[in-house]
Protein backbone atom coordinates (compact mmCIF):
# COMPACT_ATOMS: atom_id res chain seq x y z
CA UNK A 1 0.00 0.00 0.00
CA UNK A 2 1.49 3.61 -0.86
CA UNK A 3 0.27 7.02 1.09
CA UNK A 4 -0.25 9.49 -0.86
CA UNK A 5 -0.67 12.70 -0.02
CA UNK A 6 -3.46 14.64 -1.71
CA UNK A 7 -3.44 18.50 -0.37
CA UNK A 8 -3.01 19.44 3.04
CA UNK A 9 -5.22 17.63 4.39
CA UNK A 10 -6.64 14.81 2.30
CA UNK A 11 -4.80 11.66 2.12
CA UNK A 12 -5.30 8.26 0.03
CA UNK A 13 -4.12 4.88 0.52
CA UNK A 14 -3.05 3.37 -3.02
CA UNK A 15 -4.12 -0.47 -2.63
CA UNK A 16 -0.81 -1.97 -4.84
CA UNK A 17 0.06 -5.62 -5.61
CA UNK A 18 4.06 -5.97 -5.54
CA UNK A 19 6.60 -8.48 -6.38
CA UNK A 20 6.79 -10.51 -3.30
CA UNK A 21 10.76 -10.51 -3.91
CA UNK A 22 11.11 -6.56 -4.44
CA UNK A 23 13.46 -5.57 -1.11
CA UNK A 24 12.65 -2.11 -0.94
CA UNK A 25 9.04 -3.38 -0.15
CA UNK A 26 10.21 -5.99 2.17
CA UNK A 27 12.88 -3.74 4.25
CA UNK A 28 9.89 -0.87 4.90
CA UNK A 29 9.21 -0.42 8.73
CA UNK A 30 5.59 0.87 8.46
CA UNK A 31 2.71 -0.75 7.76
CA UNK A 32 -1.22 -0.43 7.86
CA UNK A 33 -3.64 -2.65 9.44
CA UNK A 34 -7.03 -3.44 7.98
CA UNK A 35 -9.05 -6.14 9.79
CA UNK A 36 -6.54 -7.85 11.26
CA UNK A 37 -4.10 -8.15 8.00
CA UNK A 38 -0.88 -6.60 8.20
CA UNK A 39 0.08 -4.56 5.06
CA UNK A 40 4.09 -2.91 4.31
CA UNK A 41 2.92 0.90 3.89
CA UNK A 42 5.47 2.78 1.49
CA UNK A 43 5.18 6.33 1.70
CA UNK A 44 5.36 8.49 -2.08
CA UNK A 45 8.71 9.87 -1.02
CA UNK A 46 10.05 6.40 -0.48
CA UNK A 47 10.26 5.94 -4.27
CA UNK A 48 12.55 8.66 -4.63
CA UNK A 49 14.80 8.15 -1.44
CA UNK A 50 14.35 4.86 -0.53
CA UNK A 51 17.55 2.09 -1.29
CA UNK A 52 17.77 -1.60 -2.13
CA UNK A 53 21.17 -2.17 -0.48
CA UNK A 54 21.98 -2.49 2.63
CA UNK A 55 24.17 0.39 4.42
CA UNK A 56 27.46 -2.38 4.10
CA UNK A 57 26.34 -2.54 0.77
CA UNK A 58 26.56 1.04 0.27
CA UNK A 59 29.61 1.52 1.64
CA UNK A 60 31.53 -1.27 -0.49
CA UNK A 61 30.26 0.38 -3.34
CA UNK A 62 31.74 3.62 -2.48
CA UNK A 63 34.94 2.14 -1.47
CA UNK A 64 34.98 0.48 -5.08
CA UNK A 65 33.87 2.83 -7.58
CA UNK A 66 34.27 5.61 -5.70
CA UNK A 67 30.79 6.64 -5.60
CA UNK A 68 27.20 5.78 -4.94
CA UNK A 69 24.95 5.08 -7.84
CA UNK A 70 21.18 3.81 -6.97
CA UNK A 71 17.70 3.73 -8.89
CA UNK A 72 14.82 5.31 -7.84
CA UNK A 73 11.04 4.07 -8.59
CA UNK A 74 8.18 5.23 -10.26
CA UNK A 75 4.65 3.97 -9.73
CA UNK A 76 1.76 4.14 -11.98
CA UNK A 77 -1.65 4.66 -10.02
CA UNK A 78 -3.56 2.51 -12.73
CA UNK A 79 -6.10 1.18 -10.20
CA UNK A 80 -8.73 3.32 -8.80
CA UNK A 81 -8.42 1.42 -5.56
CA UNK A 82 -7.91 3.40 -2.62
CA UNK A 83 -8.81 4.61 0.98
CA UNK A 84 -9.11 7.95 1.19
CA UNK A 85 -9.24 10.23 4.47
CA UNK A 86 -9.37 14.00 5.75
CA UNK A 87 -7.26 14.90 8.83
CA UNK A 88 -9.70 17.00 9.85
CA UNK A 89 -12.46 14.43 10.72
Amino acid sequence: MELSKQSDVVYRIYIHEYISSDVFIEKTNKYIIISDIVYPLVLTTDYTFGVKQSPKEILEQIKKNGEYMTTSFMVINDSYDYIEFDIRD
